[in-house]
């Protein structure tokens, strides 16, 4: 079980339910790829300040899952 939180959310993601390591994508609307990064087994937390405000797709590839989610970026 895979979780990520807060949505919307500001300056980080935290991901948390990565058993085995994985991979992290993050999408605009647009379909192009803004932010990837490596995860660890356990808790991750992503920083996303550099992200305009707006929508986002976020994709979570795992040995075992693929996690996709869609998440809105505000400044509160």
């Amino acid at each position: 079980f895979i979780s990520v939180y807060p949505n919307p959310f500001n300056n980080e993601l935290n991901i948390f339910g990565i058993n085995d390591g994985g991979t992290i994508k993050i999408q605009n609307v647009l379909g192009q790829t803004v932010l990837s990064e490596r995860l660890t087994s356990g808790k991750n937390q992503i920083s996303t300040q550099n992200l305009a405000d707006g929508t986002y797709i976020v994709s979570i590839q795992t040995e075992n899952n693929t996690f996709v989610e869609k998440l809105i970026k505000t400044k509160k």
